[in-house]
């Protein structure tokens, strides 16, 4: 066959032996997922942007005898709404990524396997023996 090359095509990995890989299952991939989904952070930011621009504009629209009009009180109303609502999120902002934290160092603790590559000649396909890092396996 013309144009055709008969050598066959290699693919490389280039791999760092030192490194550490962990396996993760179907649920755990679901959970960190999910977790990475984290819309409390953003209601946090959003309610921050907003309790902290409404108090920033109450304080200085306030007269110095001091007279509570409509514009007046519903500023302090969104300040004050928007800062306790920051705290909400901010709590269950932090509650969530401690669950996140759990699903990792589950992950981080599971067993440990050495990999053990062998070789076995050109063109054959190495055998990876899996051994349990403290011997049994």
């Amino acid at each position: 066959m013309e144009g055709h090359s008969t050598e066959s095509t290699h693919t490389f990995i280039r791999y760092n032996p030192e490194r550490t890989d962990l396996t993760v299952s179907e649920p755990e991939l679901q959970g960190i997922r999910t977790a990475s989904y984290n819309h409390w952070k953003d209601f946090f930011l959003v309610a921050v942007s907003v309790g902290v621009s409404c108090a920033i504009n109450a304080v200085t629209l306030t007269p110095k005898p001091f007279a509570l009009t409509g514009p007046l009180f519903l500023n302090y109303l969104a300040a004050g709404l928007g800062l306790a609502l920051a705290f909400v999120f901010c709590i269950l902002w932090l509650r969530s990524r401690k669950d996140l934290d759990k699903l990792i160092t589950a992950i981080e603790t599971k067993p440990r396997y050495r990999v053990e590559v062998t070789s076995s000649g050109m063109g054959a396909v190495p055998p990876i023996i899996l051994r349990r890092e403290n011997g049994v396996g």
